[in-house]
């Protein structure tokens, strides 16, 4: 869906991998050792531009799982959490985000 999306003309797409147990996407795009979704709820201090991964398709941009842990179910629930889905969904208009 996202790749699709990502070859219309003018749109720019989001691909978070949310699947931080399995992280199929991250794996088999080869970044399942990158820092990512978790890292980012984790650590204040970074930011979206800390761990989002340019691909080799020209507007996807891909949001790695990052490493699973046993305290991200707490952190899905964080307020950390809804100011990183505020901010993704105050990207500009041409931006879509698509969450696994």
């Amino acid at each position: 869906l996202a790749l699709g999306i990502a070859r219309e003309r003018d749109v720019a797409v989001v691909l978070i991998d949310g699947d931080v147990r399995k992280a199929h996407i991250s794996t088999s795009l080869g970044v399942e050792d990158q820092p990512g979704l978790v890292e980012l709820v984790e650590d204040p201090g970074m930011s979206l531009r800390d761990v989002c991964l340019r691909t080799t398709v020209p507007q996807l941009f891909l949001l790695p799982a990052g490493r699973f842990n046993e305290d991200v179910p707490e952190h899905w629930a964080s307020a950390r959490m809804q100011t990183l889905m505020s901010e993704l969904s105050q990207l500009d208009r041409q931006s879509i985000v698509v969450m696994d």
